[in-house]
Parts: C-alpha cells; structure tokens; sequence
C-alpha cells in the first residue's frame, strides 16, 4: 500500500489568499488600522479575548469562507441532477473588520464624540472592504463576481464593525483526477 500524496486546496486557497492580500493593503490605509489582518475559519467571526489581549480593541480584519456551491449558471447554485463533475464552484467570501465600541464603565454612556469617532473608524474600515473587493476584482477581469451588501455587526460584547460578501467564480479543477 502506497502512501497518499498530500493534495492542497487548488481552488479557493488560493483565491481567499488574493482577497486578503488586497484586504490587508487597503486597511493598512485607514487611520488607525487593525492589528491584525487574517484568514479565519467557523461559520462566523468569534472576536477573541485572552488574559491580555483583547481581538477586538486591537483591531480584526479578516477573510472567511461562508460556502462553496456548484454553480453552471453563476451565481445560482446547481439544483438539478448531474451526471458529471462541476463546472465551477461558486465561492462566497466574508471580508470584515471589528474594532472596540466604546464602553466607559458602569456609571456612564459613551460621549457623542465617541461614538462620532467609533463610526468613523468603522466606516473608514467598510471603505477599505469596498476597495479591497474592488482592487481584487480588477485582478482578474475575465472571473465572475457577485459583489454583496455591507451590514454592520451587532454591537456586542464591546465590539463593533462590518461585513460585506464576495462570490466569486472559480473553475472546478479540484475535482479532477489525475491518472493513476
């Protein structure tokens, strides 16, 4: 018995490495950027906090995987019976940002002035999302796309911030196998 050749993702890798890539070089650009610029997996952003360190306050930006799909008619997700591999998946990124909400304490509300400053900086990060799908998106303009809406996070647990998804078509060359 022969030992398996290990196989890396050919497809979305790749593709979720180029989004961060132009994620990480637009909010490098806002005032006050975040600390941190990664891939995350889970089907949702958990804003980590340790004894000292605190995700959130530092500043996340990221790009996570929502689903992959076949898709011949892209963007639709393939509902019929096929006899044969996908043509192409159909990949639906998250690029976000989350950042503090203001919290003064038990004994006050955050001042206009914070929360004035709070938006700003959140909306600063959406405006760099916008540009990061954009400038990703002229990479390659022969790839479909679907640009989603942005929506703010709840804020909670001290955190707030942005969302916006990406679909993006890619060949279904993973499903190929090579001859034994």
């Amino acid at each position: 018995m022969t030992t398996p050749v290990p196989v890396t993702d050919p497809v979305v890798l790749p593709v979720a490495v180029e989004l961060l890539g132009a994620l990480a070089e637009e909010t490098a650009r806002v005032p006050e950027p975040p600390a941190v610029t990664a891939l995350r997996p889970g089907d949702r952003i958990e804003l980590l906090l340790s004894t000292n360190r605190d995700e959130c306050c530092e500043g996340l930006a990221w790009v996570r995987v929502v689903r992959v799909y076949p898709s011949r008619e892209f963007p639709a997700q393939d509902t019929a019976y096929q006899t044969c591999s996908p043509v192409q998946w159909a990949v639906v990124f998250e690029l976000g940002a989350a950042r503090c909400a203001p919290t003064p304490g038990a004994s006050a509300l955050p001042t206009a002035q914070e929360w004035m400053d709070t938006t700003t900086a959140v909306l600063n990060d959406a405006a760099a999302v916008r540009r990061a799908v954009a400038a990703f998106m002229e990479l390659d303009i022969d790839r479909m796309y679907l640009a989603g809406i942005w929506s703010p996070l709840t804020t909670e647990g001290g955190c707030v911030g942005g969302a916006m998804q990406l679909t993006v078509a890619v060949p279904a060359c993973d499903t190929l196998r090579e001859p034994e």
